[in-house]
């Protein structure tokens, strides 16, 4: 029996809804992001950074939707939606690339053969392949 590639597998898992979204950067983007997602019965998990706000999103009991601060749920992720921001450092006026540097850090630490990451921060050109270590995964790329 031959075995399934890594892409193949991924779209049986979207196909049949068992594919599990982690979204990073639950902001208005990513919270409002995970929602829909979940609306259309795909297991969405929220990645918080604040135990609060993880807590007073999970009371809105959304179904097929778990917020958390456990950054090793993202090993249960078959696709990774990142929406953290990248704001400007005024005093060096450039990108502040400090949170999508520290998603990159724990992508590598909780990775995971054969996932999809998108990435839907807004940075240059290039870029994407400087911060992120993806040569096991899937890239997608959607700034607004």
């Amino acid at each position: 029996m031959k075995t399934k590639a890594p892409d193949q597998i991924l779209l049986e898992k979207i196909k049949n809804r068992s594919v599990a979204v982690a979204i990073i950067g639950m902001g208005f983007i990513g919270s409002t992001l995970g929602q829909l997602i979940a609306k259309k019965e795909f297991h969405v998990l929220g990645i918080f950074r604040k135990k609060a706000k993880a807590i007073a999103f999970e009371k809105k009991k959304i179904p097929h939707f778990h917020a958390t601060c456990d950054s090793s749920e993202l090993t249960k992720a078959d696709i990774v939606i990142i929406t953290v921001p990248t704001l400007v450092d005024k005093k060096k006026n450039r990108p502040d690339l400090g949170p999508l540097r520290q998603t990159a850090a724990l992508l590598k630490k909780y990775t995971k053969a054969g996932r999809l990451v998108i990435l839907e921060s807004t940075v240059s050109h290039g870029m994407t392949r400087d911060i992120f270590d993806l040569e096991q995964n899937f890239i997608g790329f959607s700034p607004d």
